[in-house]
């Protein structure tokens, strides 16, 4: 029983009308199949709904501009529990408020959210924006979002920034994270994932400082970031990139100081329980024990 199935358009167009005839056989056939990844570059008159016989759960669906008729698509499976998808905003301009009436987890960019969420928020349990967010007024705009009327009663909410010194510097990001936190304060697992130059500790330290009490449900905190320049690598005994733009230790990989940061959030957020870094793991006391 196929249960899975992943298709990308990297072959020849003039092949690929062809294959779309072995493609719509083989998808008919799979009666058990649960979770699809699309990934169309190529324009198609396939309907790929029309030939999906079993009920999908989760969809991973990549497209270019116009090349394929992706509100038709989702208001046909109302069973997807699970939606992944990069397209351009036209493509999903004319989707139903009716479509993906079970859906709970999305991981969309962030121009794609206004048509989205609106009428599935008070269902979603998690949310990853996609795309790397350079500057304040992204951030800003994540906050704007959250506070669709509705909301779900706890969310779990990953995005990702750029850091650097001069238009988002570690201030400015504990600020934009702030907002976020006061427009959603139902959020309970935090996914902060950090792109370029090196955080050091009192900068990590100080940016959820701030931005801790603006989370009253909070209760995991993780960090995630790009892979570590070989200067960090020496902390971890991980991989490294073959080239580092600076030799400052990233704090996010820097296990001698996690401790110490875990525990001043702690004190900041008592109801904090979980902060994960690349490189471990810490369990906070409970607010019992405290």
């Amino acid at each position: 029983m196929v249960r899975s199935f992943s298709f990308v358009s990297d072959i020849s167009p003039h092949l690929l009308q062809g294959f779309f005839v072995i493609l719509r056989r083989a998808l008919s056939n799979m009666k058990s199949l649960h979770t699809l990844s699309l990934d169309v570059d190529e324009p198609t008159t396939m309907d790929f709904s029309k030939h999906i016989s079993g009920q999908l759960t989760q969809l991973n669906l990549t497209t270019s501009k116009g090349r394929y008729p992706i509100s038709e698509f989702l208001l046909s499976q109302p069973t997807i529990e699970v939606l992944h998808i990069i397209c351009d905003l036209d493509d999903i301009s004319a989707l139903s408020s009716e479509a993906l009436p079970a859906l709970k987890k999305l991981t969309a960019p962030l121009p794609l959210l206004s048509k989205l969420l609106p009428s599935r928020w008070s269902r979603l349990s998690q949310l990853f924006v996609l795309g790397v967010i350079d500057d304040l007024t992204g951030l800003i705009e994540v906050s704007r979002i959250l506070t669709l009327p509705n909301p779900p009663e706890s969310l779990e909410l990953g995005i990702y920034v750029m850091f650097n010194t001069v238009t988002m510097p570690a201030s400015i990001i504990a600020l934009g994270l702030g907002s976020i936190g006061q427009a959603a304060p139902f959020i309970s697992l935090l996914v902060f994932g950090k792109h370029g130059h090196s955080l050091v500790q009192h900068e990590l330290r100080d940016i959820f400082t701030a931005a801790l009490p603006c989370f009253p449900k909070l209760e995991v905190l993780v960090l995630m970031t790009e892979q570590q320049t070989p200067e960090d690598s020496s902390l971890n005994n991980g991989p490294a990139l073959a080239s580092a733009p600076n030799s400052i230790p990233d704090a996010f990989y820097d296990r001698s100081c996690h401790p110490k940061l875990a525990r001043a959030w702690s004190q900041i957020h008592p109801g904090l329980r979980w902060v994960l870094f690349p490189a471990g793991a810490y369990r906070l006391q409970s607010r019992e024990s405290d």
